[in-house]
């Protein structure tokens, strides 16, 4: 990966990984390194997010773009389920509320 992207993204890491061990200080909780690796790479994943999005603006961040074909790719599978996601959920909520009697308004109550 290109320095652009690695040393955002590693001064990230750092950042995140430093305010998880000061929160676990805090609240007295086990460091944990499953989190530590989650943190890691949404760090690096909102760095090139970032550049993905700025590079439809910047004309010189589209040949680092160029590049980065496994962060298009996991961009557009990312949209691709939080859409399906999103209309499975939006679809799912008239159903469960077929069930429920409709309550009168306080116009139609009075008549």
């Amino acid at each position: 990966m290109d320095k652009a992207l690695f040393i955002p993204s590693a001064i990230l890491s750092l950042l995140f990984i430093l305010i998880y061990a000061l929160l676990c200080f805090r609240n007295k909780t086990e460091f944990d390194q499953k989190t530590i690796t989650n943190l890691i790479l949404q760090a690096f994943q909102i760095i090139c997010g970032a550049v993905l999005v700025a590079s439809t603006f910047i004309t010189d961040l589209k040949d680092l773009v160029s590049d980065l074909n496994l962060y298009i790719l996991i961009a557009g599978a990312v949209l691709l389920v939080n859409s399906g996601q999103s209309a499975i959920s939006d679809l799912r909520k008239p159903r469960k509320s077929f069930n429920k009697p409709m309550q009168p308004t306080a116009d139609t109550a009075t008549d």
